[in-house]
């Protein structure tokens, strides 16, 4: 009897036929086909049998680990009876609160229970997003929810009251729902709001057309602040916008109106600013301004690296004739730079101070100088007495003004210098002297600044005077 290993003689076992790989041990190394030996067939259902084993053990290891990783929706060991409900109410503030900061919602942004932030707390937190609001950071696409439970026979209950901080110390891999819905993914970038009017912080400004009709209204107040001061018929009031590191928009904390000229001798009109005071808003990440009762304004010039915005969208006026206003009854202003343009024939004088000479020009007493929205002009009832002084060399003058022999403070050292100072004093009408007197080591030099007078201690130079 032959042993034909085809299965086709039913007196003898069946036996498998495999493909043996060339040069497998216990296998014909040439042949092609081969009948495994027991040990050999073995050795193979070792294998297959591990290969499978380990495959179960991983699909069911991945689907117990991922199960054991979601947070149990139970308190103090009590399942959570109205959990669907607490999503429910957690959704309801969350779109709210998206509404409200205009935040850009991800596809599947919703609410979930996660794991309680502090392990001594009992209960699952509630998060929501992802999402990115105008206060949130780049790593904090989540925002908690306030939570509070209570337990009774056996049975858990829990409460949402607001919503509490963004966060991205949390795994979405751990939440959870009662309905089984699974987290959507967070995006690589954030994309936060892009609305401009919000604070540095992010915070968003709520009504800020109401912001802009606040100030207006207060604009002759800010204007007695700043005094003296011509504000333009046409002033307005405007943020001022900026682009924060991240590339989103946000304005200035104060407030510009204008345009207005001030007393100053810069050429260009100029924005009375104020503080704002926001506090917090009824909805997350915004702010409100309740009231504005400003208690000090100042000029500034427009700024450089911004611009400045309205909600309606109004440009800036622009006023560049508008005159200065008169200055002050008891105004003492220095210029540096400034060449004032007096009627011809004003005094000329010269003070030696040590080796150097310090000159006195364009002396004289007006009522106004300058031109159009350039010039400077007296309060009614007074004069202005003005002297250029400048020197050869950079030099600060130690000198005290005096009008009708009674002193007036001067703002700071006069410097005199190639560029020079312009010296300007708002004098009464009825002034008969006004006098600069220079003190150094050779004793005090005193000069009119009415008339350029050059007593003892005074050089004239031929063709000055």
């Amino acid at each position: 009897m032959s042993n034909v290993l085809d299965g086709s003689n039913p007196n003898l076992p069946t036996r498998r036929l495999v493909v043996a790989p060339v040069g497998v041990a216990g296998h014909v190394a040439a042949g092609g086909l081969a009948v495994r030996s027991a040990s050999g067939r073995l050795a193979w259902l070792n294998v297959l049998a591990t290969v499978v084993l380990l495959a179960a053990a991983a699909v069911v290891g991945r689907a117990l680990w991922y199960d054991k990783t979601e947070v149990d929706l139970t308190y103090r060991g009590d399942p959570i009876t109205n959990a669907a409900a607490m999503i429910e109410s957690a959704e309801v503030l969350f779109l709210a609160a998206v509404d409200a900061d205009a935040a850009p919602t991800v596809d599947g942004s919703s609410c979930f229970f996660a794991p309680s932030a502090h392990p001594d707390v009992q209960g699952p937190n509630v998060v929501c997003g992802p999402v990115w609001f105008g206060v949130s950071p780049a790593d904090e696409p989540w925002i908690q929810v306030t939570t509070s439970y209570s337990s009774d026979s056996g049975a858990a209950t829990g409460k949402v009251a607001d919503l509490g901080s963004t966060t991205g110390a949390v795994d979405p891999l751990s939440f959870a729902r009662p309905d089984g819905v699974r987290p959507a993914a967070v995006p690589d970038v954030p994309t936060w709001p892009t609305d401009p009017f919000r604070t540095r912080q992010g915070s968003r400004i709520l009504d800020p057309t109401t912001v802009i009709a606040l100030a207006e209204a207060a604009l002759p107040e800010l204007a007695e602040l700043a005094q003296p001061v011509t504000v333009s018929p046409n002033a307005r009031c405007f943020f001022s916008a900026r682009t924060s590191d991240r590339g989103t928009g946000y304005v200035e904390s104060d407030i510009w109106c204008g345009p207005v000229r001030g007393t100053s001798d810069r050429p260009e009109q100029e924005w009375l600013t104020a503080r704002l005071n926001y506090s917090t808003g009824p909805t997350f990440g915004s702010v409100v301004l309740e009231d504005f009762a400003p208690t000090f304004a100042s000029l500034q010039r427009l700024p450089e690296d911004g611009e400045l915005i309205r909600p309606d969208g109004i440009e800036p006026p622009n006023e560049p004739t508008l005159r200065r206003p008169p200055l002050a009854s008891d105004a003492v202003e220095m210029f540096s730079g400034l060449e004032p343009t007096l009627p011809a024939g004003t005094d000329t004088a010269v003070v030696l101070r040590g080796d150097e000479e310090v000159r006195f020009s364009d002396l004289g007493r007006v009522k106004e100088f300058g031109v159009g929205a350039s010039s400077f002009s007296a309060p009614e009832g007074h004069d202005l007495v003005v002297g250029h002084i400048e020197s050869e060399g950079f030099m600060l003058l130690d000198a005290e003004l005096l009008i009708d022999g009674r002193p007036r403070e001067l703002p700071r050292d006069i410097s005199a210098g190639s560029e020079g100072t312009t010296l300007v004093v708002v004098v009464p009408s009825d002034a008969t002297s006004v006098e600069l007197r220079i003190d150094d080591d050779s004793g005090p030099k005193v000069v009119s600044l009415l008339v350029g007078d050059r007593p003892d201690g005074f050089a004239d130079p031929a063709g000055l005077g």
